[in-house]
């Protein structure tokens, strides 16, 4: 697995974000975006986190191959899915 792929869960965990996907609608990306898990605090300066954060395709789709995310319900929008940690996700998020 590549470097960037433990890189971006261990972001994941530090600071408890989900991957979000977006597949119809107006934006048509060729990635997906790591935000926080309140929407609203996305830009907020003190947490540190001026997101979103891009994930190339490649790296979402190795997370996905691997199980180290799982898509929960879309939260009230059809045009995006969201992703949470695997606890297989979590643990190699942790590992140094």
């Amino acid at each position: 697995m590549s470097g960037s792929t433990d890189d971006f869960l261990r972001q994941m965990v530090k600071r408890n974000l989900k991957l979000v996907s977006y597949h119809r609608g107006v934006k048509k990306l060729d990635h997906a975006e790591l935000q926080t898990m309140d929407v609203s605090a996305l830009n907020a300066r003190s947490s540190g986190f001026k997101g979103p954060a891009i994930v190339p395709l490649d790296v979402f789709n190795q997370m996905l191959q691997f199980k180290l995310i799982e898509e929960i319900s879309a939260q009230s929008d059809a045009s995006r899915s969201i992703f949470h940690l695997t606890e297989a996700g979590r643990v190699r998020g942790i590992k140094d």
